[in-house]
């Protein structure tokens, strides 16, 4: 649905992606990497910064833990790619040094579930990649991470940064 936007304006760009794929830049915010045969045509993709107040509280309510105060949302026409594709989100230094020691950083995305009588619209963590040194946060995300949910059914991922408590993987046999 429509989503207002808060607070400044934000940044956005729009290109055009080949179907040899290709990487996107916003703003030092974020980079967005679609490989060979992600698209059947030529596609046209929009990657924005956004802050808005229906994206938190639906983070707040499927999500545990702090987040940036912004998303990135990366806007298709009526296509989700084919492929997985690979985004690199800037994390600002101020929100790492916010963090508990118990917490590491993830990718969240908001894939949308249609059942016959509701839709969910939860946010998943996936499997990121921390560089202290350059701040920044790498996943490969599935084509799933896309939803139909934008305006007139386009297809849009919202990502943000989000912090989860660190979990302990018990190997097995351990008691």
């Amino acid at each position: 649905g429509q989503q207002a936007v808060i607070n400044r304006p934000f940044p956005s760009v729009t290109e055009t992606i080949q179907t040899e794929g290709g990487t996107i830049n916003l703003n030092g915010l974020a980079s967005v990497t679609f490989p060979n045969g992600s698209f059947p045509s030529a596609q046209t993709v929009t990657v924005t910064a956004a802050s808005s107040a229906n994206t938190h509280e639906a983070f707040s309510a499927t999500a545990e833990g702090p987040r940036i105060p912004y998303e990135v949302v990366i806007k298709l026409g009526n296509l989700p790619p084919a492929t997985s594709f690979d985004v690199i989100l800037n994390v600002p230094q101020a929100f790492v040094a916010s963090l508990p020691q118990n917490h590491q950083l993830e990718i969240f995305a908001q894939p949308i579930e249609l059942s016959k009588t509701e839709t969910l619209g939860h946010f998943h963590g996936y499997t990121s990649t921390f560089d202290p040194a350059r701040s920044t946060l790498r996943a490969t995300l599935p084509p799933t991470a896309f939803n139909d949910d934008g305006p007139g059914y386009t297809f849009q991922a919202i990502l943000i940064v989000g912090a989860i408590p660190k979990y302990e993987r018990r190997k097995v046999g351990a008691q």
